[in-house]
């Protein structure tokens, strides 16, 4: 095989393991899924280079927070031995639910997520059970100290299951990082996918398999290159390349690649005839990783751009506060200026400039950069926040059951005004909306904009 072909057969299968149900891991995660099938010389250097390069996880990846522990740490090495769970804010959706109950096992790292509609002790406990039901139950649960964990109805399943709970001192939610992680985990691959399959933030809950997938499958240094379905149940990890399309001149093949490298086969049997010895490696390593984290040192990041390149902008907004599925860095933006404290930076989309401190951006790519229309619809989709020129016209959709306004944005055409729902215009702009429904003289949605006012107004109090 030629260089060439090497290279073009390396990079489509990093885009095979790294695109769409895999949920943009990371480069461990990658580099284990290639190495149990392939062998390339230099391949952590390649993943890492191209995963810097993947324009989607530059989107979606940034910010370190380092928390420091305030009490004793926990670890537990043992199969279900200790159960981690946690109440995940996600944000409305097309149907009722708005979180996911998180539960994660300590050793492993294998995860299950629950859409559900609020977080109540009903919805923690039916999730504890079907748990036990498949796995057995765990001796210790370890959460914040939410009602929802701390009612009656969890303390009486507790004691009746004979289980242990802990609970984690108020704002130090990372007492051995466990759930946090796996939250982080979730927003991140979440993100991805609503950018890379172009759907609403909305969709999250027919996303979750998909996440809970590729949290699962997923081999991490932190297990010793395994992945968590193979520590906890024993079975082999699924990998993306196990069949591949060849095409050819009639017709494209269908081929299914060896489960194993046949120099790793014998050793992966080895490793699952006790799941024990696997525990202890992970034990191990995770201790060596531990100290690691413990003695790393952080240095500044000198600015790497120049009036005319294309740079990400972290987002701080308020109304974004809640919407954890909002892309961290937006952009790309072009840099049209720059003094000694802030650069300007343009929209690619709106056209509007703004001056922004260097620690909000983030370098995309130089000036080279091909500002096509796909590019620019990218941009758009990343939820742009825009002000409010008009109301022009309101309709009742009878498949969503709500009412919608159609908006006219300040700086865009005609056509490109929107339909956006009722409850959204209350809450961004109600003074406006009271206006026009006072103007439309339409007693339906009068009634519909004096609900949802009553509503949010009731949650405010």
């Amino acid at each position: 095989m030629t260089p060439g072909s090497t290279n073009e057969l390396l990079q489509r299968l990093m885009i095979v393991v790294h695109y769409g149900a895999n949920g943009h891991r990371g480069i461990h995660v990658m580099t284990n899924h290639l190495r149990r099938l392939f062998e390339f010389i230099g391949l952590s250097e390649r993943v890492r280079d191209f995963c810097k390069r993947c324009l989607l996880c530059l989107h979606v990846k940034g910010g370190a927070i380092i928390p420091r522990p305030l009490s004793e740490t926990h670890f537990t090495f043992e199969r279900n031995e200790t159960l981690h769970w946690d109440f995940l804010t996600l944000g409305e959706s097309f149907g009722s639910s708005q979180y996911v109950l998180v539960m994660k096992d300590e050793a492993t790292h294998f995860a299950e997520l629950v859409a559900c509609d609020g977080p109540t002790s009903e919805v923690a406990a039916a999730a504890i059970l079907d748990w036990h039901s498949r796995f057995g139950i765990p001796p210790t649960w370890v959460s914040d100290s939410g009602s929802h964990f701390t009612s009656k109805v969890i303390g009486e399943l507790n004691r009746r299951l004979k289980a242990q709970q802990k609970f984690t001192l108020a704002y130090t939610p990372w007492k051995n990082g466990s759930v946090e992680r796996v939250n982080r985990d979730i927003i991140q691959v979440l993100k991805a996918l609503i950018l890379e399959f172009k759907v609403s933030a909305a969709d999250w809950p027919y996303l979750l398999p998909l996440v809970q997938s590729s949290i699962n499958h997923s081999p991490v240094q932190s297990l010793v290159n395994k992945a968590p379905i193979e520590l906890f149940t024993g079975l082999p990890c699924p990998n993306t390349l196990d069949t591949v399309l060849l095409p050819g001149k009639k017709a494209a093949r269908v081929v299914s690649l060896p489960k194993e490298r046949p120099d790793l086969d014998n050793k992966l049997r080895q490793l699952r005839a006790s799941l024990k010895v696997m525990h202890k490696a992970v034990k191990e390593v995770r201790e060596r990783q531990a100290l690691r984290y413990r003695s790393r040192r952080h240095y500044e990041q000198p600015v790497n751009f120049s009036i005319g390149d294309y740079v990400l902008r972290s987002r701080v907004d308020e109304k974004l506060h809640a919407n954890k599925l909002s892309v961290t860095w937006v952009g790309p933006y072009r840099v049209t200026g720059a003094t000694e404290y802030y650069f300007t930076v343009e929209h690619l989309v709106t056209g509007k400039s703004t001056n922004v401190h260097s620690s909000r951006l983030k370098h995309y790519t130089d000036s080279s950069l091909n500002v096509s229309a796909e590019l620019i619809d990218h941009v758009a989709s990343q939820g742009t926040l825009l002000a409010v020129e008009a109301l022009v016209d309101h309709r009742y959709n009878t498949s969503m059951k709500m009412f919608e306004i159609k908006v006219k944005w300040q700086g865009l055409e005609e056509v490109e005004d929107s339909w956006e729902p009722l409850k959204s215009i209350v809450e961004d702009v109600p003074k406006l909306m009271k206006e026009y429904a006072d103007e439309a003289k339409d007693g339906r949605l009068h009634r519909a904009m004096t609900a949802t006012l009553q509503s949010k107004n009731r949650k405010s109090s």
